[in-house]
């Protein structure tokens, strides 16, 4: 006996089961099994979503809870997981401000790549260095070289709170009589200062075999006035 239907009839069942359907040449079987991959691999509103193939999300991606399969991404655009991005947030440095305090085996500065190379612990290099908006380079330029006893020092002045000694000759520069030696100088003067007579005062005692003078004084009065009034013998001429 043929059951199979063979014009138009509307059917109204409440449970179909069969092998296949096909409408027109359309195999709904496979439509359906196409249906469902292609579910499967979009994306469920207000649902829990299994991801069984790639996803091309256009927009935001909102989930509370995602599982990432891939912990180390290879790729910019690859999602991780959060253990990864601590442990790679703890190893980067905090943001720097004025207070902070940086404790760091070498510093270099330079516009170049191949400065890096020549790393030394404890060392800070630069191409120049501003303090206080001074270049340091600029500073040191403007300072003495270190003095040993070979070094020739020209000053302008010397001031000094204590002695100063020098076991060579020690000169100056006379704008009249040009350089002069600070030795030959004391030495002049000390001879000239021998030559000379102490100072006298009222309680020097001076012996001398000549003292000429064209004014005495004596007590206050000139010697002329005193032999003028004398009653003696003595005369102005003696």
């Amino acid at each position: 006996m043929d059951y199979s239907i063979c014009k138009t009839v509307y059917l109204t069942l409440r449970t179909l089961t069969c092998n296949s359907i096909v409408i027109d040449g359309t195999n709904f079987n496979v439509i359906l099994t196409e249906l469902q991959t292609t579910l499967d691999k979009t994306a469920k509103i207000n649902s829990a979503n299994t991801f069984t193939g790639l996803q091309t999300i256009n927009g935001d991606l909102k989930a509370d809870y995602v599982l990432v399969k891939n912990t180390t991404p290879t790729l910019t655009t690859h999602l991780t997981f959060k253990l990864y991005v601590d442990t790679s947030l703890n190893t980067k440095q905090i943001i720097l401000s004025r207070s902070s305090n940086v404790s760091i085996n070498s510093l270099i500065v330079s516009n170049d790549t191949f400065s890096s190379g020549s790393i030394v612990p404890g060392q800070i290099s630069c191409i120049s260095l501003l303090i206080n908006g001074v270049n340091i380079d600029t500073s040191l330029n403007e300072k003495q070289n270190t003095l040993d006893p070979t070094s020739v020092l020209s000053v302008n002045k010397v001031s000094t709170l204590g002695d100063i000694t020098a076991g060579g000759n020690l000169s100056f520069f006379d704008n009249t009589i040009g350089s002069r030696n600070v030795k030959t100088e004391f030495s002049a003067t000390n001879s000239a200062i021998n030559l000379k007579q102490d100072k006298i005062n009222f309680l020097t005692n001076l012996t001398c075999a000549t003292l000429d003078c064209s004014n005495l004084n004596i007590g206050g009065e000139s010697i002329y006035t005193k032999i003028a009034n004398s009653t003696g013998a003595i005369t102005q001429a003696d």
